[in-house]
């Protein structure tokens, strides 16, 4: 930067600053991070877990460990009651969370199987895919016949070389 460039940094008097009016429109907690506190984070991470035994539960696979920052508070309780997938049958929303889980998973299923059935998509390609068979017999076709084309051709030229060099030996010869 050269000399004499520098105007100044920004400054504190501004048209909220409450300066000229003497009310600060700022709020007064403003600066202070809302945090969960420790019991809500416990039933957050509760609820969660009960979504992911489910989960694996429907899924027909082992339920997945415990999330290591809700270790502490639920470890205990889950061992205690014979493993993850016997704790979240013990919950109270095990029910609720289940039936939303299965009934989500079916209608996934239904949506398969009605795309499976009758893809507009898949129609669409099969048409497509006769169409270009149909062309590419077509295409064969034409190509049998241009070979059978240059085979006569190919004929012809070799009787004229033929008929050539012998009307060359007759001139030869006649001279």
């Amino acid at each position: 930067m050269g000399q004499g460039d520098y105007h100044g940094g920004s400054t504190v008097i501004g048209p909220r600053s409450g300066w000229f009016s003497g009310i600060d429109t700022r709020q007064e907690n403003s600066s202070k991070s809302k945090k969960p506190s420790p019991a809500a984070l416990r039933e957050t991470y509760r609820l969660q877990y009960i979504h992911s035994v489910v989960q694996a539960e429907l899924a027909g696979r082992v339920p997945p460990p415990l999330h290591k920052k809700a270790r502490a508070s639920l470890q205990r309780t889950v061992a205690d009651c014979g493993g993850p997938t016997a704790w979240a049958r013990s919950q109270p929303e095990y029910k609720q969370v289940r039936e939303k889980k299965v009934a989500k998973n079916k209608t996934k299923a239904e949506l398969r199987v009605a795309e499976d059935v009758n893809p507009p998509a898949a129609e669409a390609k099969a048409q497509t895919e006769q169409d270009i068979a149909a062309h590419l017999i077509v295409i064969e076709a034409a190509l049998a016949q241009v070979r059978v084309l240059m085979g006569h051709i190919a004929d012809r030229q070799a009787k004229i070389e033929e008929l050539l060099k012998q009307g060359v030996e007759r001139v030869v010869v006649d001279t």
